[in-house]
């Protein structure tokens, strides 16, 4: 099976490369042109120059792509809300959309429990059922 990352640079995603080659798995790695790829230089992957905000350059990544590990997403407590959506929601949407095309059998998509807001306002344990 071949695997893309996105986000492979990231602190999720470097992980999850590193795991796959450490399991024998084909793995490409989606990467912007200005990202330190210096930690994915040391492993055996493929890297392919794209960015999820432009569905054009997704087209190389995501050919003869089994599994996509999608960890993509603008990183921080504060910013624009136009940043966030426009990596998060759209990147996404973008993703889905290449994967379809390219007819990627699986897509996983790796989020983070900020998404809950803060523990200070979930004193209790937060599963998938939480609203």
């Amino acid at each position: 099976m071949k695997n893309l990352v996105t986000g492979a640079t990231g602190l999720l995603g470097s992980h999850i490369v590193e795991q796959l080659v450490r399991e024998g798995e084909k793995v490409r790695c989606l990467v912007r042109k200005t990202s330190n790829t210096s930690f994915l230089d040391t492993l055996n992957v493929e890297k392919v120059y794209g960015d999820i905000t432009d569905p054009g350059s997704l087209i190389a990544a995501f050919k003869d792509i089994d599994i996509v590990c999608h960890c993509a997403a603008k990183v921080s407590d504060w910013g624009p809300w136009e940043e966030f959506e426009r990596t998060i929601v759209q990147g996404t949407k973008n993703c889905l959309e290449a994967s379809l095309q390219a007819g990627v059998k699986r897509f996983l998509y790796v989020s983070t429990e900020g998404v809950y807001g803060y523990h200070l306002r979930h004193p209790y344990p937060v599963d998938e059922l939480t609203p």
